[in-house]
């Protein structure tokens, strides 16, 4: 799947997979057309999607990675690729 760079979307959560060092970081979010994606950092590129948000879920937490934070404010749009791409991971908090 390619991920649509420029794509706003609602919200994002952070999941992590804390077995490697550094953890394996993945984002879950959901786009205005109700298409809920997981991307991943590692692939740099969406690795799943669904229309439904309980299966992108249960794909992350499947592949052991656990919920770190979501970030949600309506009010602003948030590029899907510009948070992974442009804040570093440590400053996610």
């Amino acid at each position: 799947m390619d991920a649509n760079r420029d794509k706003p979307v609602k919200w994002i959560e952070i999941w992590a997979f804390y077995g490697p060092s550094p953890p394996d970081i993945c984002f879950v979010w959901e786009d205005f057309n109700g298409l809920f994606e997981v991307y991943s950092l590692h692939d740099k590129d969406v690795i799943f999607a669904s229309d439904n948000y309980e299966d992108a879920r249960i794909y992350v937490s499947e592949d052991e990675y656990s919920f770190v934070k979501r970030v949600d404010d309506e009010d602003v749009e948030v590029p899907a690729y510009g948070l992974a791409r442009h804040r570093p991971v440590e400053t996610l908090n």
